[in-house]
């Protein structure tokens, strides 16, 4: 659980970080190279995966502040806290609710909240964008990232907001999979598809395939 944490942060994290590279990129290009340079890009990583490793031992020691009335078996393929505090008990339950309040305000609600604040800045400079080519341009620049965070997003919101039952167990399930490994082996893909040498191959190798 507590690796699923640290990545699960480090996503959500890393999809802000890239929200406000797309942000300066399109919106205040000449400062791009001063804002973003080598240098905060290495803090920015090294930020990230510290803040995500603490998160982690923080949301795995709450846990286990968790009491548990005999051997409680979680049906689902990986170990989430979701599953765990609806399978506790006592005193504990309504601490661990305000915990994991705080926990989806301030790794997933801020982020989003500034994720689509940089994306309304975003859209409206490409709107003032007159020239068509560069508006294309622009929006290309950022489409494969918009369409990450709408996948990511729909399905952990999905995961969490699901109210537990027998009948919902299965759907949860499912939604985790996607959420916890479809998403993440996704990625490359979408971002790749953005590089024209990319296209052209994928193109070659299906006007081969049909050849054939």
């Amino acid at each position: 659980m507590y690796f699923y944490v640290v990545a699960a942060t480090a996503d959500s994290m890393v999809l802000l970080v890239m929200a406000y590279d797309r942000y300066v990129a399109i919106c205040q290009p000449l400062y791009y190279h001063e804002r973003l340079s080598k240098k905060i890009c290495s803090l920015l990583i090294a930020a990230i995966w510290s803040c995500a490793c603490i998160n982690g031992m923080i949301v795995t020691h709450q846990v286990l502040q968790l009491s548990f009335r005999h051997s409680v078996t979680v049906h689902h393929f990986l170990c989430d806290f979701k599953v765990l505090f609806h399978a506790s008990h006592g005193d504990s339950n309504n601490h661990f609710v305000i915990f994991i309040l705080i926990e989806v305000i301030v790794v997933g609600i801020f982020p989003l909240s500034y994720i689509l604040k940089s994306y309304v800045n975003i859209i409206s400079t490409i709107l003032l964008i007159k020239n068509t080519e560069g508006r294309k341009k622009a929006f290309s620049t950022s489409s494969s990232h918009l369409i990450v965070i709408i996948m990511y997003y729909f399905f952990a919101l999905a995961v969490y907001t699901v109210p537990p039952s027998q009948h919902t167990r299965i759907l949860e399930q499912v939604l985790s999979t996607f959420y916890t490994s479809v998403v993440p082996i996704l990625n490359p893909i979408i971002y790749s598809l953005r590089n024209h040498e990319v296209i052209k191959a994928v193109q070659r190798l299906v006007g081969k395939t049909i050849k054939e």
